[in-house]
C-alpha cells in the first residue's frame, strides 16, 4: 500500500467515526430547547461543511499522480487540523 493510500484510508476511517458521532449529536440537538438547538445545529452544519470540503480534497488526492499528491497532502493536513479543532468544539458542547 502506498503512502497516499495509507493517508486516505486513515482519513476515511476517522471521517466515518465522526459521521457517526455527528448523527448522534444531531439527534441530541433535536431534544434541546430552541436557542441551544439552533446553536448546536449551526455548529454541526459548519462541521459537516468542513467534512464535505475535506472529502473534496481527498478526491483530488485520489485523482492525482504520485508527485502531485505530496503537494496536495500539505493543504489536506492543514484542513484536517482545522476539522479536528472544529470537531473538538462540537464535542465540548456535549460534555
Amino acid at each position: 500500500m502506498s503512502k497516499r493510500e495509507e493517508f486516505l484510508d486513515q482519513m476515511e476511517a476517522q471521517l466515518n467515526v465522526w459521521r457517526g458521532q455527528i448523527s448522534q449529536f444531531d439527534a441530541r440537538a433535536e431534544k434541546e430547547k430552541e436557542e441551544k438547538k439552533e446553536e448546536m445545529k449551526k455548529k454541526i452544519g459548519n462541521l459537516q461543511n468542513q467534512i464535505n470540503e475535506f472529502e473534496d480534497r481527498m478526491e483530488a488526492i485520489k485523482e492525482s499522480n504520485e508527485e502531485a499528491w505530496e503537494n496536495l497532502k500539505e493543504g489536506a493536513e492543514k484542513a484536517w487540523d482545522k476539522l479536528k479543532q472544529s470537531f473538538s468544539a462540537v464535542v465540548s458542547m456535549y460534555s
